[in-house]
């Protein structure tokens, strides 16, 4: 990530640094920005949080990372890996991650070029299903 930013030419501040290290420190996490602004604080980082969101922005428009919405009103954001499907729980909110070896091929009639594939797949995770 820090490679992308340095050949488009985006200076590497102290703030972005410490969010690409968090983001690569947690491949399988979705963190929001809120989450990431409290371990900057943590990290004795001080920055505020509309810098945070720049720069969310930032590396969402590069597409380093993905940005998912659970039924929520406050995206999540994730390290970009290129083919994966989340698996949300209705119930509790837990996600599961699954990382696809193969990209879905599309029809040639669609004439649509795709760079990467997220899919979320809303339901009941076994342990919700178990308490029912």
């Amino acid at each position: 990530m820090i490679e992308v930013l340095k050949k488009m030419g985006y200076r590497l501040t102290r703030t972005r640094r410490e969010i690409i290290q968090i983001f690569l420190e947690n491949t399988k996490d979705h963190l929001s920005a809120r989450d990431l602004h409290k371990i900057l604080i943590k990290r004795g980082v001080r920055c505020n949080l509309s810098t945070v969101y720049r720069t969310i922005n930032l590396l969402f428009n590069l597409g380093l990372i993905h940005r998912t919405n659970f039924n929520e009103t406050h995206a999540h954001y994730e390290y970009s890996h290129d083919h994966e499907i989340h698996l949300y729980c209705e119930h509790c909110g837990k996600i599961i991650e699954i990382e696809l070896k193969n990209q879905i091929v599309l029809p040639p009639e669609v004439s649509f070029q795709p760079k990467r594939q997220l899919t979320i797949i809303t339901g009941i995770c076994k342990d919700c299903q178990q308490k029912r």
